[in-house]
This record gives C-alpha cells, sequence and structure tokens, in this order.
C-alpha cells in the first residue's frame, strides 16, 4: 500500500480502498463488508513473518475519521487497547502506541487488562492519526482495537499484528522444584526462551546426576528412593537446573494462611483440596484412627467469648461438634487452644484460657472431654500452681503420660510430663516443643540450645538420640508431626520439610508455601 495517502480526498480513499483496508484490518471479509461507520484504517506499518518482541514497526499506523458524507472529522477522539485471541491475560505490555508528532516519540504500553484506562489521541485537521507502533513482550496473535469515543458499538476496528519470540536468553526446566513418590513419575517441561520467556522451537537436552530419581532424555522423572534429586537442562551455553525431593507416602491436614482454611494434601502434592467443612481453623491434630481431627475453630456464635477459638471435632463430611460451650461471657473471654485425642479416642485434651476483670483473673489449664461434649474435666497436675500451667497438651499412645507446656516464670518455659500411673511429674527444659511419636511412649522434641537439634526422649528427660537440625524459628502451636512409622517429622520452616529421624536428611516440600500447622494422617 502506498505511504502517501495522507493528501487524498477522504471520501477518494473511502472509496477506492474499502475492500484493501477491511482485508488488512482482519475484522471483517473483504468480499462482504458491514457497515463501516466512521473508522477508517488507511495504512499499517510495515510488517513481516519475523516480527519479534520489542520490535518497532518501520512506518505508521494511519487511521482516519471521517462523517457520513465522506468528510474529515478533525479532533476526532481514538481510543487504542490491546486485544489477544485467546483472550489470556499476561501481565505485561502486549503493544506500545506512539504519541502522534512526538520526537523522540512518546510511548504508551498497552495490556490485556480490559476495563483499564485506554489512551486517546485526537485527529489532525484532516481527521487523520499517524501513530507509530512497537511491539510487546508477548507473543501470538495481537491486536490493536481502535475506537472513536462515543461511537463504539458502530465504530471499531481491529488491526492485528502475529509477533514471535525474540532471542534465546535462556533455557528454563519446571517444575523447577517438586516431589515424588516413588516408582511415581512426572514429566518435566524444558525451554529455550527470550527475555520475556516466551517459548522457542529450539529443544534442550535433559539428564540428572543423582540416585533418588532418574530422568529420560525427554524429561520423564522417575523416584527410585527417598532422597534430593537434581536435574539439568542445556542449549548451547545456556543451562537450568530442577529439583526434586521423592518423599514417603503420606497425606497432611494443615492450615492455609489466608483464609485459614483446612486443608489435605498427599506429600506428593497431589489430590490438594480444601476439606468438605471450609473451616477457618488455626490448629489441627489427627484421631489415632485417622477418621476424625480434632482443630481449634476460629469462628464460632458468639466470636468475643472464644479470642483465638474454641475445641472441636471435625468429622470426613465436614461435621462439627464443638467440645464445649462457654455459655454466657459476659464478664471474660476463653480461648480452647490446641485439642488433641487421647490414644483410644475416649478423650480431647486441650488448653483452656481465661481473661476476665480483676486482678489474677488470668489462667491457662488443662482440661479433657469426651468427644461428644460431655464429662469436662479439668486434668490437675502436682505442683502446677502457676497461672500458666497448661499448653499444648499431647496424651501419650499407651495413655499412661500427658506431656503439656508451662511458664516457669514467664517467658522461660518447660515441658512437663505428667505419669498417670505414679502421679509424679517430670520437668524437661531447654526444649521448644514436645509431641509423641503415634506408636511408642517415646518424644519428638524441638531444641534450639544448647545445640540446634531434633531429640528423642523417653518420659523422663532423658535422651535416646538427636538429629542436628537449624531452624530460624518455631513458628505456631508446635508447628510439626510425626510420621506414623516414626522415621519422619514434617516441620513447618517457609513451607513443609520432611526431616528424617534417623539420618537427619531434609526434603523441602515446595509446594505448602503458605501452609501452617501441619498434622501427618496415621
Amino acid at each position: 500500500m502506498s505511504l502517501t495517502t495522507r493528501r487524498r480526498p477522504a471520501l477518494l480513499v473511502a472509496l477506492t480502498s474499502l475492500s484493501a483496508l477491511l482485508a488488512i484490518s482482519g475484522c471483517h471479509d473483504s468480499t462482504a463488508p458491514e457497515n463501516s461507520g466512521p473508522l477508517w484504517v488507511l495504512q499499517r506499518p510495515v510488517t513481516t513473518d519475523r516480527d519479534t518482541v520489542d520490535t518497532q514497526l518501520p512506518g505508521t499506523l494511519v487511521v482516519a475519521v471521517y462523517d457520513s458524507s465522506g468528510r474529515p472529522l478533525p479532533r476526532a477522539a481514538v481510543s487504542f487497547r490491546a486485544v489477544r485471541e485467546d483472550t489470556a491475560l499476561v501481565g505485561q505490555f502486549a503493544l506500545h502506541v506512539g504519541y502522534p508528532g512526538t520526537s523522540p516519540i512518546l510511548w504508551e504500553g498497552l495490556t490485556l487488562v480490559p476495563h483499564t484506562w485506554a489512551p486517546q489521541f485526537l485527529t489532525d485537521s484532516l481527521g487523520e492519526l499517524h501513530v507509530p507502533i512497537q511491539l510487546g513482550a508477548i507473543v501470538g496473535r495481537i491486536g490493536l482495537r481502535l475506537a472513536v469515543v462515543g461511537r463504539e458499538a458502530v465504530s471499531t476496528y481491529t488491526v492485528w499484528f502475529d509477533v514471535h519470540a525474540g532471542a534465546p536468553a535462556r533455557v528454563t526446566l519446571l517444575p523447577h522444584d517438586t516431589a515424588v513418590y516413588v516408582d511415581r513419575s512426572y514429566q518435566l517441561r524444558a525451554r529455550v526462551v527470550d527475555r520475556y520467556g516466551n517459548a522457542r522451537t529450539e529443544q534442550p537436552t535433559v539428564a540428572g546426576d543423582s540416585t533418588p530419581a532418574t530422568a529420560t532424555n525427554a524429561g520423564l522423572v522417575t523416584g527410585r528412593a527417598s532422597g534430593r534429586a537434581r536435574f539439568r537442562a542445556a542449549w548451547g551455553t545456556l543451562a537450568d537446573t530442577a529439583w526434586a525431593s521423592v518423599v514417603p507416602p503420606g497425606r497432611l491436614a494443615a492450615v492455609s494462611s489466608y483464609p485459614s482454611h483446612f486443608v489435605l494434601v498427599n506429600l506428593d502434592g497431589s489430590e490438594y483440596r480444601s476439606s468438605a467443612s471450609e473451616k477457618s481453623v488455626g490448629y489441627i491434630a489427627w484421631a489415632p484412627s485417622g477418621a476424625r481431627t480434632a482443630v481449634q475453630d476460629n469462628g464460632g456464635a458468639t466470636p468475643y467469648c472464644y479470642y483465638e477459638g474454641f475445641a472441636a471435632v471435625l468429622d470426613t463430611l465436614g461435621g462439627e461438634q464443638q467440645l464445649h460451650s462457654v455459655g454466657d461471657c459476659s464478664n471474660f473471654m476463653e480461648a480452647q487452644r490446641t485439642p488433641r485425642f487421647s490414644h483410644d479416642e475416649a478423650w480431647v485434651y486441650f488448653e483452656r484460657a481465661r481473661y476476665a476483670s480483676g486482678a489474677g483473673s488470668f489462667g491457662s489449664t488443662l482440661y479433657r472431654v469426651h468427644p461428644d461434649g460431655t464429662g469436662l474435666e479439668a486434668v490437675v497436675a502436682p505442683g502446677d500452681t502457676v497461672p500458666l500451667a497448661g499448653m499444648h497438651p499431647a496424651p501419650s499412645p499407651s495413655g499412661r503420660y500427658l506431656v503439656y507446656m508451662v511458664y516457669n516464670p514467664y517467658p522461660t518455659t518447660e515441658f512437663r510430663v505428667l505419669d498417670s500411673v505414679t502421679g509424679r511429674t517430670t520437668a524437661i527444659s531447654g526444649i521448644d516443643g514436645a509431641l509423641w511419636m503415634q506408636r511408642s511412649d517415646t518424644l519428638v522434641a524441638l531444641r534450639s540450645a544448647p545445640t540446634p537439634s531434633i531429640a528423642l526422649l523417653l518420659p523422663d528427660g532423658s535422651e535416646v538420640r538427636s538429629v542436628p537440625y537449624v531452624s530460624p524459628w518455631w513458628s505456631g502451636f508446635l508447628p510439626y508431626d510425626v510420621s506414623p512409622d516414626g522415621r519422619w517429622i514434617v516441620i513447618q520452616r517457609n513451607g513443609f520439610e520432611l526431616v528424617s529421624l534417623e539420618s537427619g536428611l531434609r526434603l523441602p516440600l515446595p509446594f505448602t508455601v503458605g501452609l501452617g500447622a501441619p498434622a501427618w494422617r496415621p
């Protein structure tokens, strides 16, 4: 098409260029044009089949606006929007349009987000706009939708551009970090991409260099043994690395960060879902049978009473049994924290903390109640007379022992083990968390000093063995749980990771970022 159409009479342009202009606009069948309205595309920038991201196209887009008699309309406002055939939204600029007459060109970026502000340019005295075009960061068929402002119903045109990926910039290997079971497989995706991450046609080679998992040249990964596996994709001098944790079988309950819902997920990341109840919870503990859970429910009919939630039991269908209602709470508030089943599921132990008016009115003590909400009774431990004398209770698998935390004095903490046979209480200092193995009266404790570690302790506090483990913090209510076979724990640390209680091997679970309070299903 000629580049010298600017001075031609507008009506002549409209009559002689109708079929060609409609064809290049990509909006209508050139043999059966629809009402074109006042908007016309007189000239497109020069394009080729090799235009890549960020290319400034030679020439300009020339747009004209005419009235019904074919006369030019000066100072008519034309808006510009970027669109895409597949309607997918990408958070990068799809096109750039240049303000007419600026030198150097002043560019305006256009995204694919609908209902956002769109630049508007006014036609000159001949009713025309000469707009430079620069391609953006997105490949594929990208459209520039033009509309005469106030007449969009009859005056919208879309000019399409085919945008190709830019020069090779890097190799990507995805998923970058994931988890897989032994004898299960997943597919790595290796690509050569431009600087914006758009895929090119070249195909990198993939190889693994560790024994826990193998990878074919096509990127099919298979878990072989528990451990941490590494893979590499390469094309020329470009390369990328990916990782996988080969994990034992298991299923976790956890709390999502926002909203704080009860969620379930397998250790390989599969079958991730919110529970049927969609409950907002702050803590979860499985019953030994694995058929139900004890939770700290953050909601309630009278939230003011339960300032940090109330203890409840949830079944697999989301049915809930509140364990104890405090009734009228006009003069106090209560928190019921960290409920946990006894070994035979006959009881649920939990902490009750109360705030009321008056001196000495704050206290935190242990209670237990049947799962149907009956039989509430205090658990009295000899020598525990301090106000904060019962937090994070956990009965042992045999039913003989109960471990719990006290401040002695605040803010110094220690754990105590109550022996229900002898009635004696043993204090264990220097640990930050204590839970029982699921099938043994052995404590798995977190220790931050003098040597950061995970320690296995007998009920009298003597150490069986320990595994070095350094963590920047222990977050949440006892932010870990023990596997049913006693060989692993899952611990919260920027997401969860598994730690072998035998070797100290650490296997991060990258898909759990944003989750807390892990509970390993028996």
